[in-house]
Protein backbone atom coordinates (compact mmCIF):
# COMPACT_ATOMS: atom_id res chain seq x y z
CA UNK A 1 0.00 0.00 0.00
CA UNK A 2 1.55 3.16 -0.85
CA UNK A 3 0.01 6.54 1.35
CA UNK A 4 0.90 9.93 2.65
CA UNK A 5 1.95 10.40 6.29
CA UNK A 6 3.31 13.42 7.90
CA UNK A 7 3.69 14.71 4.24
CA UNK A 8 6.01 11.94 3.31
CA UNK A 9 5.36 8.98 1.09
CA UNK A 10 5.55 5.50 2.24
CA UNK A 11 5.34 2.16 1.52
CA UNK A 12 3.74 -0.42 3.93
CA UNK A 13 5.18 -3.74 4.03
CA UNK A 14 3.24 -5.78 6.37
CA UNK A 15 4.10 -9.13 6.85
CA UNK A 16 -0.11 -10.24 7.63
CA UNK A 17 -1.69 -7.06 5.81
CA UNK A 18 -1.70 -3.17 6.39
CA UNK A 19 -3.88 -1.21 9.09
CA UNK A 20 -5.74 2.36 7.91
CA UNK A 21 -8.20 4.86 9.41
CA UNK A 22 -11.18 2.97 7.56
CA UNK A 23 -9.36 -0.29 8.68
CA UNK A 24 -8.85 0.52 12.43
CA UNK A 25 -6.02 -1.78 13.47
CA UNK A 26 -6.83 -4.11 11.20
CA UNK A 27 -3.15 -5.18 9.96
CA UNK A 28 -1.16 -7.57 12.25
CA UNK A 29 -2.59 -8.66 15.44
CA UNK A 30 -0.67 -6.16 17.74
CA UNK A 31 -2.88 -3.32 15.14
CA UNK A 32 0.95 -2.14 13.82
CA UNK A 33 2.22 -2.46 10.12
CA UNK A 34 5.87 -1.48 9.17
CA UNK A 35 5.83 1.39 6.61
CA UNK A 36 9.02 2.58 4.96
CA UNK A 37 9.96 6.32 3.77
CA UNK A 38 10.40 6.39 -0.30
CA UNK A 39 12.46 9.70 0.55
CA UNK A 40 14.96 8.25 2.88
CA UNK A 41 14.81 4.69 2.30
CA UNK A 42 15.03 4.47 5.94
CA UNK A 43 12.65 1.33 7.83
CA UNK A 44 10.95 3.52 10.36
CA UNK A 45 9.50 1.11 13.58
CA UNK A 46 6.26 0.10 13.50
CA UNK A 47 3.52 2.66 13.94
CA UNK A 48 -0.15 2.04 14.57
CA UNK A 49 -1.56 3.27 11.06
CA UNK A 50 -4.71 3.84 12.95
CA UNK A 51 -3.99 5.98 15.19
CA UNK A 52 -2.17 8.39 12.94
CA UNK A 53 -5.03 10.84 11.53
CA UNK A 54 -2.71 12.11 8.32
CA UNK A 55 -2.05 9.09 6.82
CA UNK A 56 -4.38 8.46 3.73
CA UNK A 57 -3.50 5.92 1.02
CA UNK A 58 -2.59 7.25 -2.34
CA UNK A 59 -5.41 7.19 -5.14
CA UNK A 60 -3.56 5.53 -7.67
CA UNK A 61 0.47 4.46 -8.71
CA UNK A 62 0.54 7.79 -10.77
CA UNK A 63 0.57 9.19 -7.42
CA UNK A 64 3.85 8.34 -6.15
CA UNK A 65 5.74 8.84 -9.53
CA UNK A 66 4.79 5.61 -11.37
CA UNK A 67 2.88 4.03 -13.74
CA UNK A 68 0.03 1.25 -12.95
CA UNK A 69 1.48 -2.16 -14.60
CA UNK A 70 -1.95 -3.99 -14.27
CA UNK A 71 -3.75 -1.14 -16.04
CA UNK A 72 -5.85 -2.07 -19.15
CA UNK A 73 -6.76 1.08 -19.95
CA UNK A 74 -4.66 3.43 -23.03
CA UNK A 75 -3.75 6.49 -21.39
CA UNK A 76 -3.81 9.91 -23.23
CA UNK A 77 0.25 9.52 -24.33
CA UNK A 78 -1.01 6.33 -26.32
CA UNK A 79 0.07 3.52 -24.06
CA UNK A 80 -0.96 1.78 -21.17
CA UNK A 81 -1.00 3.74 -18.11
CA UNK A 82 0.39 6.92 -18.30
CA UNK A 83 3.42 5.71 -20.70
CA UNK A 84 3.86 6.81 -24.23
CA UNK A 85 2.80 4.81 -27.26
CA UNK A 86 5.40 2.23 -27.61
CA UNK A 87 6.03 1.37 -24.40
CA UNK A 88 5.10 -0.73 -21.34
CA UNK A 89 4.88 -0.27 -17.62
CA UNK A 90 7.89 -2.22 -16.04
CA UNK A 91 6.10 -4.43 -12.61
CA UNK A 92 9.38 -4.45 -11.44
CA UNK A 93 9.80 -0.69 -11.00
CA UNK A 94 6.90 0.80 -12.04
CA UNK A 95 7.90 3.15 -14.65
CA UNK A 96 6.98 3.43 -18.50
CA UNK A 97 10.09 1.41 -20.65
CA UNK A 98 10.42 1.31 -24.69
CA UNK A 99 9.03 -1.95 -26.23
CA UNK A 100 11.53 -4.55 -27.71
CA UNK A 101 12.15 -4.73 -31.19
CA UNK A 102 14.27 -7.63 -33.58
CA UNK A 103 17.87 -7.11 -32.85
CA UNK A 104 17.97 -10.52 -34.65
CA UNK A 105 19.19 -11.20 -38.16
CA UNK A 106 15.87 -12.58 -38.92
CA UNK A 107 13.76 -9.23 -37.98
CA UNK A 108 15.47 -7.34 -40.96
CA UNK A 109 13.62 -6.47 -44.04
CA UNK A 110 10.24 -6.42 -41.49
CA UNK A 111 7.52 -3.82 -42.74
CA UNK A 112 8.35 -0.09 -41.32
CA UNK A 113 6.37 0.36 -37.67
CA UNK A 114 4.99 3.90 -37.95
CA UNK A 115 5.06 5.23 -34.70
CA UNK A 116 3.63 8.93 -35.70
CA UNK A 117 0.79 7.77 -36.51
CA UNK A 118 0.07 5.67 -33.34
CA UNK A 119 -2.40 3.31 -35.12
CA UNK A 120 -0.58 0.07 -35.53
CA UNK A 121 -0.62 -2.79 -32.30
CA UNK A 122 2.21 -3.02 -29.97
CA UNK A 123 4.08 -6.64 -29.29
CA UNK A 124 4.86 -6.24 -25.48
CA UNK A 125 5.90 -9.88 -25.22
CA UNK A 126 6.37 -12.85 -27.36
CA UNK A 127 7.93 -16.11 -26.28
CA UNK A 128 8.34 -19.51 -28.04
CA UNK A 129 8.76 -23.23 -27.04
CA UNK A 130 9.14 -25.97 -29.35
CA UNK A 131 6.49 -28.34 -30.06
CA UNK A 132 7.93 -31.95 -30.62
CA UNK A 133 4.57 -33.02 -32.23
CA UNK A 134 1.65 -30.78 -33.51
CA UNK A 135 -1.97 -31.91 -34.43
CA UNK A 136 -2.82 -33.48 -37.66
CA UNK A 137 -5.12 -30.24 -38.41
CA UNK A 138 -1.80 -28.25 -37.38
CA UNK A 139 1.11 -29.16 -39.28
CA UNK A 140 1.28 -32.25 -42.14
CA UNK A 141 2.17 -35.48 -40.15
CA UNK A 142 1.94 -33.74 -36.79
CA UNK A 143 5.99 -32.11 -38.06
CA UNK A 144 6.99 -30.25 -35.12
CA UNK A 145 6.41 -26.25 -34.96
CA UNK A 146 7.25 -23.21 -32.59
CA UNK A 147 4.67 -22.74 -30.40
CA UNK A 148 4.70 -18.39 -30.35
CA UNK A 149 2.91 -16.63 -27.29
CA UNK A 150 2.45 -12.71 -28.13
CA UNK A 151 0.90 -10.36 -25.66
CA UNK A 152 0.20 -6.51 -27.24
CA UNK A 153 -2.09 -3.65 -26.88
CA UNK A 154 -3.97 -1.89 -29.89
CA UNK A 155 -5.06 1.23 -30.41
CA UNK A 156 -7.05 -0.42 -32.58
CA UNK A 157 -8.84 -3.69 -31.57
CA UNK A 158 -6.57 -6.32 -33.34
CA UNK A 159 -9.07 -8.08 -34.23
CA UNK A 160 -12.66 -8.83 -34.57
CA UNK A 161 -12.46 -12.68 -36.23
CA UNK A 162 -13.25 -15.98 -34.01
CA UNK A 163 -11.76 -18.23 -36.58
CA UNK A 164 -8.53 -19.78 -36.39
CA UNK A 165 -8.09 -19.64 -40.24
CA UNK A 166 -9.45 -15.68 -40.68
CA UNK A 167 -6.78 -14.93 -37.98
CA UNK A 168 -3.49 -16.87 -38.94
CA UNK A 169 -2.90 -13.73 -41.76
CA UNK A 170 -2.32 -11.23 -39.36
CA UNK A 171 0.65 -12.82 -37.78
CA UNK A 172 3.74 -12.65 -39.80
CA UNK A 173 7.10 -14.89 -39.47
CA UNK A 174 10.95 -15.32 -41.06
CA UNK A 175 13.50 -17.81 -40.57
CA UNK A 176 15.22 -16.46 -43.16
CA UNK A 177 18.48 -14.15 -42.32
CA UNK A 178 18.76 -11.89 -45.21
CA UNK A 179 16.43 -8.66 -45.25
CA UNK A 180 14.65 -9.92 -48.62
CA UNK A 181 13.61 -13.08 -47.36
CA UNK A 182 10.00 -14.08 -47.70
CA UNK A 183 7.54 -13.29 -44.32
CA UNK A 184 4.88 -16.11 -43.80
CA UNK A 185 1.93 -16.78 -42.24
CA UNK A 186 1.30 -18.40 -39.09
CA UNK A 187 0.52 -21.79 -39.78
CA UNK A 188 -2.05 -22.80 -36.90
CA UNK A 189 -3.51 -20.86 -34.02
CA UNK A 190 -3.59 -22.53 -30.75
CA UNK A 191 -5.54 -19.54 -28.75
CA UNK A 192 -7.22 -16.77 -30.45
CA UNK A 193 -6.70 -13.30 -29.12
CA UNK A 194 -9.87 -11.55 -26.95
CA UNK A 195 -12.39 -10.08 -29.95
CA UNK A 196 -12.61 -6.17 -30.20
CA UNK A 197 -10.61 -5.46 -27.29
CA UNK A 198 -7.73 -3.39 -26.81
CA UNK A 199 -5.22 -5.68 -24.73
CA UNK A 200 -5.01 -8.81 -24.99
CA UNK A 201 -2.67 -12.21 -26.10
CA UNK A 202 -2.67 -15.33 -28.28
CA UNK A 203 -0.79 -18.05 -29.46
CA UNK A 204 -0.01 -19.41 -32.54
CA UNK A 205 2.50 -22.36 -34.84
CA UNK A 206 4.97 -20.93 -36.65
CA UNK A 207 7.62 -22.83 -39.04
CA UNK A 208 5.92 -26.57 -39.08
CA UNK A 209 8.62 -29.15 -40.12
CA UNK A 210 11.56 -26.69 -39.86
CA UNK A 211 11.40 -25.71 -35.67
CA UNK A 212 14.12 -28.46 -35.11
CA UNK A 213 16.81 -26.50 -37.48
CA UNK A 214 17.53 -22.57 -36.83
CA UNK A 215 15.59 -22.00 -33.57
CA UNK A 216 14.75 -18.37 -34.06
CA UNK A 217 12.56 -15.94 -36.21
CA UNK A 218 11.40 -12.74 -36.77
CA UNK A 219 8.08 -11.90 -36.23
CA UNK A 220 5.47 -8.49 -36.51
CA UNK A 221 1.55 -8.71 -36.53
CA UNK A 222 -1.01 -6.95 -38.21
CA UNK A 223 -4.72 -5.06 -37.24
CA UNK A 224 -7.12 -5.70 -39.55
CA UNK A 225 -6.20 -2.26 -41.14
CA UNK A 226 -2.71 -4.08 -41.81
CA UNK A 227 -1.18 -1.21 -39.47
CA UNK A 228 2.48 -3.02 -38.85
CA UNK A 229 3.49 -3.85 -35.35
CA UNK A 230 6.89 -3.72 -33.93
CA UNK A 231 8.94 -6.15 -35.28
CA UNK A 232 10.47 -8.89 -32.50
CA UNK A 233 12.82 -11.57 -32.41
CA UNK A 234 11.95 -15.09 -30.67
CA UNK A 235 14.04 -17.99 -29.98
CA UNK A 236 12.95 -21.61 -28.84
Amino acid sequence: MYGQLHGAAWLCVALAGCASPTQGSGGDPDGAVVVHDLATHDLAKPVDLAAVADFAPFADFATVGGCDPSSQTLGSGGGPSTCAYGELCTPSTMTCAAVSTAACAMGNGAPTWDEAAQLAPVITSATATLLATTGLTECANGDPAALVTVQYYSPTTLTTQDANNLFDGQVKFKKSTLATGSWFSANFVRMLPPKNEHFGSFQVGINCGGATGVKEAGLYILDEASHVSNAVCVSW
